[in-house]
């Protein structure tokens, strides 16, 4: 699904690619927000929550090499498939391995906690082995906490699983089965590049 949403993106930029001599040419704005500042580089991150649980953010980086709205919102959701990816491989590739050995006591992952305790690497441990088996049910519970973009450069996207999303996710899969159908979006590109200002949200990262 990545591979054949990257030729995609590869022909769009073969169709908009003549346009960027005109836009180097005309002073560009100056986008204030970006990537710079965001608090996470692509990767997982597992964090041990007060109540004794865990939470797992995965954050994906795709290139973004030309300031285009359509390109734009392409990258967000290639990134969004991409960081949900990362924690189907985390757990079924990197957990799994080390579930199997009853002796090893602790995951050679990062993890952190949310506020000042010593982190419990025996029970987190034991919740990921829980869940290793389950990644598919996991990943309706995955949702999109935050993002970034810096202009003409590219996006960065976090998306996050923990106890009450895989609940809802479970309860809203049903509904989502009844009522499915298929649809699809038509795109009528004018031939303009249409560019998009940078941002950052950096607080959906810090409250999930």
């Amino acid at each position: 699904m990545l591979k054949k949403k990257r030729e995609n993106h590869l022909m769009k930029l073969k169709k908009i690619l003549p346009l960027v001599v005109l836009t180097i040419t005309t002073p560009s704005a100056v986008f204030a927000a970006s990537c710079k500042d965001y608090p996470a580089r692509p990767g997982i991150e597992v964090i041990e929550t007060n109540e004794g649980g865990i939470k797992i953010k995965s954050t994906a980086w795709v290139s973004v090499p030309i300031n285009d709205t359509e390109l734009y919102l392409d990258s967000l959701e290639e990134a969004e498939i991409e960081a949900k990816a990362k924690i189907a491989r985390f757990l079924s590739e990197e957990v799994a391995s080390k579930c199997l050995d009853e002796k090893t006591k602790r995951l050679t992952i990062d993890v952190s906690h949310e506020g000042s305790k010593s982190i419990n690497y025996q029970k987190v441990k034991t919740t990921l082995c829980s869940i290793q088996n389950s990644s598919s049910a996991l990943l309706k519970g995955a949702m999109k906490i935050s993002d970034c973009y810096t202009p003409g450069s590219h996006v960065m996207v976090s998306v996050g699983i923990k106890s009450t999303t895989i609940n809802k996710a479970n309860k809203l899969s049903k509904e989502i089965n009844r009522s499915q159908s298929n649809s699809f979006n038509i795109f009528n590109r004018s031939g303009k590049v249409s560019p998009v200002e940078g941002k950052s949200n950096i607080k959906g990262y810090l409250d999930f």
